[in-house]
Parts: C-alpha cells; structure tokens; sequence
C-alpha cells in the first residue's frame, strides 16, 4: 500500500472515531435509576448509626458527637472505589438541628 493511501486511510478511520464520539456525546442522556443503598454501597464502620428507608431508596447516616458512619462501594471504578467518613467536629456540632 502507498503512503498516500496510507493516509487516506488512517484520515478514514480518525474521521471514524471523531463522528462515532461525537454521536455518542450528542445522544439523550440516561434517566437516573433509583437503587437501594445496600446493592452498591456496604458498611465500613458505624453500621448500627447507618438507616435505610423504603427498601433502601433513602439512607441516613445517624450523626452525634461521638460517633459517625462510614461506607464504601462494593464495586471498584476506574481508579479506585468510593468510600466515605463522617463524623461531626464537636466545635460545630451545635450548629446541627434535630428534625
């Protein structure tokens, strides 16, 4: 093959991938999906302050100035997996209100 055709060629197949991740891009966005907590999600530490409502679909992470809660995920992402701790600082728990 010619390094002309050569060329052609791999224009062909950049012009390719630019319209297919421009297609891609421009498509409808998927609508969220309500999951419960407990299929993506697991306990790290402070389970007992961690309550689920309605199957799940609403979480709440009980907060006082003692203890906190901690969760991960279940499953790994690109980089990593997501995992989070609270616990409130005591200098700013008075400024949390009790529902």
């Amino acid at each position: 093959m010619s390094s002309e055709a050569m060329k052609t060629v791999q224009f062909l197949g950049l012009f390719l991938i630019l319209l297919l991740h421009s297609a891609a891009m421009a498509a409808t966005p998927r609508k969220p999906v309500s999951v419960p907590f407990h299929n993506n999600y697991l306990a790290s530490w402070g389970a007992d302050h961690i309550k689920q409502f309605h199957g799940g679909l609403k979480t709440e992470l009980l907060l006082n100035k003692q203890y906190g809660a901690g969760f991960e995920s279940k499953g790994t992402y690109l980089f990593g997996h997501f995992s989070m701790q609270i616990k409130l600082v005591p200098a700013f728990f008075s400024d949390c209100r009790a529902r």
